[in-house]
């Protein structure tokens, strides 16, 4: 497939399209016009529903311009998968455990060597509470990040630990494929 980004926001400069429409203009398979819109869509310059498409403002500022979009994520914009990391880990800990707090994960799960590893819990940890996935619980742990938290049974939706990318305030759910929003109030790290 080739990537045509700035044809397919050409393509829908008069106004919302449906699918095929953009396909038959462009000359491309319906399959392929979707795999295009896709991206633009997660970045913010198209909006779909129910196969129309349409330019956001964002959208319509980047064809203005003649800025050639990529398909990649921009930057500040890729969220990683990886098993190995501190959040990784912790949300491992968070699902076996019945209840837990910022401490309780860094006594089990950091040997030291972490850069700032409470800010990362702790941010990690109000982003997914932003989010549905936490509960919180009576105060019983005595500590400095002694708050302690409930995985919802809704909030435990499986083994891949939800991604939260501060740079963009999403949280993103690789089990379920949702993405929360969430607010900036929820970052700062409390000291």
């Amino acid at each position: 497939m080739t990537w045509r980004g700035l044809s397919v926001l050409a393509a829908l400069r008069d106004g919302p399209k449906l699918t095929r429409q953009i396909a038959a203009d462009l000359g491309m398979s319906s399959a392929n016009t979707r795999a295009n819109l896709a991206p633009l869509a997660a970045r913010g310059l198209v909006r779909s529903r129910e196969g129309c498409h349409q330019l956001t403002r964002e959208g319509l500022e980047v064809l203005a311009a003649g800025r050639e979009v990529t398909s990649g994520p921009g930057m500040g914009k890729a969220v990683t998968h990886h098993r190995g990391t501190l959040r990784a880990r912790a949300w491992r800990a968070m699902r076996i455990r019945d209840a837990f707090s910022l401490d309780d994960l860094m006594l089990l799960l950091c040997d030291g060597g972490e850069k700032d590893a409470a800010g990362n819990l702790g941010g990690y940890i109000r982003a997914l509470a932003a989010a549905g996935y936490f509960a919180p619980m009576r105060r019983q742990h005595v500590g400095r990040h002694g708050e302690r938290w409930r995985l919802t049974l809704a909030g435990n939706t499986g083994p891949e630990a939800p991604a939260w990318n501060k740079a963009r305030g999403v949280v993103i759910d690789q089990n379920t494929g949702r993405t929360f929003a969430i607010g900036r109030r929820h970052f700062a790290a409390r000291r």
